[in-house]
């Protein structure tokens, strides 16, 4: 994966997946009103591929934040200096990585003073809320090989619990070897 700062093959490049091996936690900003993205797969099999957001913001502001499966709520929509952002994660998933509240600052270079939060699902936990929602790692994404989970839900000694199974996925458990008799 190639991204450069304009709009042509010539222009300085932002992110080289032959130079480094991770992808940036902070995005990429471009100093113009383009950008050149190039994906070169090789031959010998395939995979997932990318998904780049994008997004345009005007000079002076910070761009919109985002955080996915979670909503933030600002105290100015036009994301100006001086904004105050702060997150949520969607039931089931918890903030990790960044802060909860990130601002806009700098006035002759606006960027947010922290990374956007991510929102994951995480494996096992103790829940004490009256409602919610568990979700397998990873969600709604695959789940490494040899995960164990545990939860523990726990509500108010007069309560009883109802556990609604929305969607489970089968899979084939490894054979087991059983005793002859």
């Amino acid at each position: 994966l190639l991204i450069k700062n304009g709009n042509s093959i010539d222009a300085a490049a932002l992110y080289d997946s032959y130079q480094v091996e991770y992808l940036p936690n902070e995005g990429l900003l471009s100093t113009s009103r383009s950008l050149f993205v190039e994906l070169i797969t090789d031959a010998t099999g395939t995979s997932t591929g990318i998904a780049i957001r994008y997004q345009a913001f005007a000079a002076g502001h910070c761009y919109e934040p985002f955080v996915k499966y979670g909503n933030l709520t600002s105290s100015d929509n036009s994301w100006a200096v001086g904004a105050l952002v702060e997150f949520a994660c969607d039931p089931g998933y918890t903030l990790e990585q960044g802060s909860v509240t990130i601002e806009c600052m700098d006035p002759n270079n606006p960027q947010w003073n922290e990374t956007e939060p991510a929102c994951r699902a995480v494996c096992s936990g103790e829940i004490t809320d009256s409602a919610g929602v568990v979700l397998s790692p990873n969600w709604p994404e695959a789940y490494d090989k040899g995960q164990d989970c545990i939860w523990g839900i726990h509500v108010e000694e007069d309560k009883r619990i109802m556990v609604d199974i929305q969607v489970y996925v089968t899979f084939d458990p490894p054979s087991r070897a059983q005793p002859f008799d």
